[in-house]
Parts: structure tokens; C-alpha cells; sequence
């Protein structure tokens, strides 16, 4: 994969996980798990200086309200500055996203999510 699909991939994820904020009407999320690496070396090599400086602005049991703020962490969990990051997105029905190995994305919740489905679909990522 070259660097430019590997951004239309990121892409990807936000809009997913954007999409899922959305569905369940809520306005930010809520970190409830986070393990930081510390890849400076990987920053210096990819000339993501700004990326890497925000790692440390980003707590466990911070909310986020600020979608630009939210893409931003959800950059650093998918270039792999952050190693684990679990996201409450709805506490009425525990509904939270949770980011895997390769790749994977869960969305965990009790409710309903057969209309979430396809909008997710059309971002063009799998769902299983």
C-alpha cells in the first residue's frame, strides 16, 4: 500500500467512526483506555512533527468535544503513536470503539446499529 492509499484508508476510520457519533447523537468522546508509544524516531522519519507533539494532549478519562481534535487522536491510534485506544461514544448504552491490531475497529453496544451498517459500507471498509 503507498502513502496515498493508506490516507484514503485513514479516512476511512474517521469518517466510520464519525458516522458512528452521529448515529448515537453524541457530541464527543471519551478515552477510556489509552497505551502511548513512543515513536519519535517514526515521526522524524514521515515528517510528522505536528502529529507526534499532540500525542501528549490526549488523557485517559478526557472527553473530547472538538471533532478536529478526535480526527487528530484517531491519527495518532492509526499510525500507531498511540498502541490501544478504547473511545466511549454513548453512556446511557455503554457503546464504545474500540481499535484492535491490524487494522480493526469495534464498535461495541447493545442497541440496534442494522442503519448504521450501510453509511459505514459506503466509506468503502468492511464490516463483519
Amino acid at each position: 500500500m503507498n502513502y496515498e492509499k493508506y490516507l484514503q484508508t485513514e479516512m476511512q476510520y474517521i469518517r466510520a467512526v464519525f458516522l458512528c457519533l452521529d448515529f448515537f447523537e453524541s457530541k464527543s468522546v471519551k478515552i477510556t483506555h489509552i497505551y502511548k508509544l513512543n515513536n519519535l524516531k517514526k515521526s522524524v522519519r514521515y515528517n510528522e512533527y505536528f502529529l507526534y507533539n499532540q500525542l501528549n494532549h490526549f488523557h485517559l478519562n478526557e472527553r473530547i468535544k472538538d471533532r478536529f481534535a478526535i480526527e487528530i487522536l484517531l491519527k495518532l491510534r492509526l499510525r500507531e503513536y498511540i498502541g490501544e485506544l478504547d473511545l466511549l461514544i454513548d453512556g446511557k448504552s455503554r457503546t464504545e470503539i474500540l481499535f484492535g491490531f491490524d487494522y480493526y475497529m469495534y464498535l461495541k453496544t447493545n442497541k440496534d446499529i442494522s442503519k448504521l451498517i450501510p453509511f459505514i459500507e459506503k466509506t468503502g471498509l468492511f464490516v463483519w
